[in-house]
């Protein structure tokens, strides 16, 4: 079947209205990742690295399009020997001579210099860290899709220990909690590769997390950044909550930065693009969010969160956002005490 996205035209074998989770299959092409793909050029596009490589091909349109919207060299990995040849068709429809490997992604590292390496595996990205931590070229980017939030939020406890050795909890802070533990996890093993990361951008997206970071050589740069990572005391943003969580990332997930220099063209534009880079610039205001559903907790009425917004506004005089994370969350520079009070809750 045909699909377009972005400027490029693919065939794939699997259905293109399917929405999910990735599966392992030939040409595996997924539409709900259609927003992972449009910011990843958008990024690619900024930051202009010399080689692109997509880890994990499928049907090849992240590699094709990366070839075809941002000028970068794209190289196409591939371990499937059907969608590997399915890719070459796919990128010889398109008008391009991408390089492609039909095999394992580490390998292609060990061999050639790439600076952006993207990994988009089926569920965790654990297996695949270090090697492409130690053998791609730095200073580099990394981009990170994750799949298992189950782990990451800590729904499956056992899964979250073991893979990334931390302790969070679910429910109404579950997904940035997922985020910022993945990112603690990937600086923790860049870390012990004698390499520090700055995130660029982070997000959640229905079943998926993304994360952009630029990846340096250096232990003193390793030590400083570890400084970010520790526990969290959920109390500072829950009325109810007491207990820590951690460790996880408390430094910024996003870079005002490269957020500020991404230019979205006009094929791209879309309402659900623009909105998430519009909260995106927000999310670092605070660590977690407050959340009218615990703000509002034995209380009959929970006010509407334009009124809680306005509310705040009104009495503190502060900015308010919305925040990606969640439909009933805010953020703001507030402390909790001060939020509660203009809410007329104490």
């Amino acid at each position: 079947m045909k699909t377009r996205e972005g400027l490029a035209e693919i065939e794939t074998e699997s259905d293109p209205d399917f929405i999910g989770p990735g599966r392992a299959g030939p040409s595996f092409y997924n539409r709900l990742q259609s927003l992972n793909r449009d910011i990843t050029v958008l990024i690619v596009s900024a930051l202009k690295p010399s080689h692109y490589m997509d880890a994990f091909g499928g049907s090849g349109v992240r590699g094709i399009r990366i070839g075809l919207e941002t000028g970068t060299e794209s190289f196409i990995a591939e371990k499937n020997r059907s969608s590997y040849l399915a890719i070459l068709e796919n990128i010889k429809n398109n008008g391009l001579s991408i390089a492609s490997y039909n095999g394992d992604f580490i390998r292609a590292i060990r061999e050639y210099q790439f600076d952006f390496v993207d990994l988009d595996p089926y569920g965790t990205v654990v297996p695949y860290l270090d090697e492409t931590i130690n053998f791609m070229k730095k200073p580099g980017y990394l981009g990170i899709t994750a799949t298992d939030l189950s782990a990451l939020t800590g729904s499956s406890q056992g899964s979250l220990r073991r893979r990334y050795g931390s302790s969070v909890k679910p429910g109404l802070w579950m997904h940035e909690n997922g985020i910022r533990n993945l990112i603690s996890y990937v600086a923790r093993r860049a870390a012990a590769n004698d390499c520090s990361i700055t995130p660029l951008l982070s997000f959640w997206k229905g079943h998926y997390y993304r994360l952009f970071v630029r990846l340096i050589r250096g232990r003193k740069g390793a030590d400083r950044m570890l400084n970010y990572i520790g526990r969290f005391e959920m109390s500072t943003v829950s009325v109810k909550e007491s207990d820590f969580i951690g460790p996880i990332w408390l430094g910024k997930m996003n870079s005002a930065e490269m957020l500020n220099s991404l230019t979205v063209p006009d094929y791209l534009k879309k309402r659900d693009l623009e909105i998430l880079l519009d909260r995106l610039k927000n999310e670092d205001r605070m660590i977690l969010f407050y959340d009218t559903r615990d703000l509002y907790s034995g209380k009959p009425v929970i006010n509407s969160m334009e009124s809680v917004i306005l509310a705040i506004k009104d009495s503190l005089d502060r900015d308010v956002f919305p925040t990606h994370f969640s439909t009933t969350g805010i953020k703001t520079d507030c402390k909790r005490d001060d939020v509660m009070k203009a809410l007329g809750m104490t």
